[in-house]
């Protein structure tokens, strides 16, 4: 292997294909025992779906049958609009959320067998002028460069820049998906409501996946049903459909993860080895962006050492093309987060006076910036 990739998620199975397409090979290293669709669903932008095609994921991926973002807006529990405005203009129909297990499959089966290792959880890590030496807990492993795709705790950051906590944002997110039609397949509206927030992402004409965070203290345990319990308390009488999708969802598939960034760092490449997607810039997911933005790194990242032999030159390339990028998403993320979980009357009045005063013109011109970027216009090194 030319380069050895640190973590099996949607970033490192996405730039293993990617160093595959410019004639690169990889194994990528993965801790868990097996691959599984932990995540439910991620949302996918025009940047990213670009750069997915053009990696050739497989084509039955092209055939899900989606439900394409046409309207965004935030409005209150009961439906009355804070802010909103078109998004199928901004996109031409390249905006949509499909599941986490779908896509990590298109790309995996587009791997050469072998690609994937699993069980390998990283225990050290020591660069040579020729070689990275990777120290697993049963193996030994050499490589020339390596890549840390492992996370928000990833291991392969840990090894480079130390043991650092992720930053809280102050919110717990519940995930699901469940059986339910929504009236506008369409509409992705994110509701507010007393320090609560969410919103429905149609997968299809029959099949939902929701999001629903609240402030919390910083690990907070709750059973699978008292988890069920709590949301379906938090959104009885909001319209849309969100009490129907969560009430039929199995109590023992909610997923319940505290919401975490990092302050953005000066780099993340060192040596031989470098960082991408979570490893690299996590941030919240207010944005739907988290795994954008991991694919976007592969593309650029795989480019760039194809167009560059010596390798600091192209993990300095990639750096360039991404800090400014990532950086503003995150800052963008969290204040997102903040703004919409407030609890205070005050400060929930002032807010939902700034969205109603503020022209619609503005927050389309702000998405329309981050989710139409395309990282294929920029990934050519020089």
């Amino acid at each position: 292997m030319d380069v050895a990739i640190v973590g099996g998620g949607i970033g490192g199975l996405t730039l293993a294909l990617a160093l595959q397409k410019v004639g690169i090979t990889s194994r990528v290293f993965e801790q868990t025992p097996e691959l599984t669709g932990v995540g439910a669903g991620i949302g996918l932008w025009p940047g990213a779906l670009k750069a997915l095609r053009e990696l050739d994921v497989s084509p039955w991926f092209w055939d899900l049958p989606v439900c394409p973002f046409r309207w965004a807006e935030t409005a209150d529990a009961r439906g009355r609009r804070i802010t909103g405005f078109d998004v199928s203009g901004l996109t031409d129909g390249l905006g949509y959320v499909v599941r986490r297990s779908d896509l990590q499959s298109a790309v995996l089966e587009q791997l050469p067998a072998g690609t994937l290792v699993t069980g390998a959880r990283l225990t050290g890590l020591v660069q040579h002028p020729d070689h990275v030496e990777l120290r697993f807990e049963d193996s030994v492993q050499h490589a020339p460069l390596v890549v840390g795709a492992d996370g928000l705790r990833s291991a392969v950051r840990t090894l480079l820049l130390g043991a650092q906590e992720p930053r809280y944002s102050g919110e717990t997110c519940y995930r699901g998906i469940a059986p339910f039609a929504v009236e506008d397949p369409g509409m992705m509206r994110e509701t507010q409501s007393e320090g609560w927030r969410g919103c429905l992402h149609p997968l299809d004409a029959e099949t939902v996946y929701w999001w629903v965070t609240r402030r919390a203290q910083l690990g907070e345990q709750e059973t699978p049903e008292q988890r069920k319990t709590a949301v379906l308390a938090a959104v009885r009488g909001w319209v849309g459909g969100m009490p129907e999708a969560v009430a039929a969802t199995p109590a023992e598939v909610i997923l319940k993860n505290d919401l975490f960034d990092r302050p953005a760092v000066p780099q993340w490449s060192f040596g031989r080895v470098t960082l991408v997607g979570d490893a690299a810039h996590p941030t919240t997911p207010n944005l739907g962006l988290g795994g954008c933005m991991a694919i976007e790194d592969a593309l650029v990242l795989a480019r760039a050492l194809a167009h560059n032999p010596d390798h600091e030159r192209a993990f300095a390339h990639y750096e360039s093309q991404r800090h400014a990028r990532t950086a503003r998403v995150k800052r963008i993320s969290r204040a997102m987060g903040r703004s919409g979980s407030f609890t205070h009357p005050a400060a929930k009045a002032a807010w939902a006076a700034v969205n109603t005063l503020t022209p619609s013109a503005v927050p389309r011109w702000l998405l329309a910036r981050e989710v139409t970027y395309d990282p294929g216009q920029l990934s050519d090194a020089s």
